[in-house]
């Protein structure tokens, strides 16, 4: 007497009317996942440096290099570099260098590319220092700008609103 185990064959393509390629929408899938992955994410490394694609944005870096303390987006334009987005997240550990060091990488990855920045009022002072210490070529904006932080006093000082938002 034969004793079978379990319910039917192992092969679903000996089952008629089952297709033998289940997978293949899977397959496409998972190429597809990998190819997005994969242009997500795009490195480059200069000088020991490295830089991974923004994926969103077209012709912009992020550099992750001194994370979680700071980071900073930098765009390439007609043989310069602007910085953009430079920030230290935890306010307790600003004012201790920590910006500095990631302009100061960001200037040995491109040693001989103009590197420029758009200032905010409040961060003028900062980029100013960068200016004197070599790592930046020139600040952009010779204006004011005010920053988006309504509660800057720097930026916002005769603000008429008596409350002010929080901003993170």
């Amino acid at each position: 007497m034969d004793s079978t185990v379990g319910c039917g064959p192992a092969d679903p393509g000996s089952i008629p009317g089952v297709s033998t390629n289940l997978g293949d929408k899977m397959k496409i899938k998972l190429i597809k996942n990998i190819a997005k992955e994969q242009q997500e994410n795009q490195v480059f490394i200069r000088n020991g440096i490295t830089f991974k694609k923004h994926p969103n944005k077209e012709d912009c870096w992020i550099y992750h290099g001194r994370m979680p303390i700071s980071s900073c987006w930098i765009y390439f334009y007609y043989g310069s570099i602007q910085i953009e987005n430079v920030i230290v997240g935890n306010p307790t550990e600003r004012n201790h260098g920590f910006g500095k060091l990631m302009i100061s990488d960001i200037r040995q990855a491109f040693p001989y590319q103009k590197i420029w920045v758009d200032t905010w009022n409040c961060t003028r002072p900062f980029w100013e220092k960068m200016v004197q210490c070599g790592y930046v070529d020139e600040i952009a904006n010779d204006y004011s700008w005010p920053c988006i932080n309504t509660t800057c006093i720097t930026c916002h000082e005769n603000r008429n609103v008596p409350r002010r938002r929080v901003f993170q």
